[in-house]
């Protein structure tokens, strides 16, 4: 995708999109190279600050990890979004909970594991 201005937000979206639906439908490394290509485009867009968005291409990654069953990658990758929440001090957002579950959910299969 290619954007006249250079990076674009709807960009980013759009490979997010392409990203998840990939993981519906079990093509994994597809999945990851759109996901990965909405995250860099989030992290040279908000260099600055922690934003949302990054947290939320971090969720998607962890849910893809997830998904394969990579749960220490996954569990990187939920850990990488809810530090996006704290250092926003965004204690109270209904998606940090939804993190905070995934989290939850992949250590209790870590622990299955041992």
């Amino acid at each position: 995708l290619k954007y006249p201005h250079g990076i674009h937000s709807g960009i980013a979206y759009s490979y997010m999109g392409m990203g998840c639906s990939y993981r519906s439908l079990g093509k994994y490394e597809k999945a990851y190279k759109y996901l990965q290509k909405s995250l860099d485009i989030r992290e040279q867009l908000y260099k600055t600050r922690p934003h949302l968005d990054i947290a939320l291409s971090h969720y998607h990654i962890g849910l893809l990890y997830e998904v394969k069953m990579a749960y220490m990658l996954s569990l990187g990758s939920f850990k990488k979004a809810l530090k996006v929440y704290i250092n926003m001090n965004l204690y109270e957002h209904p998606h940090k909970r939804k993190v905070e579950d995934a989290i939850h959910r992949v250590n209790e299969r870590l622990g299955q594991e041992s």
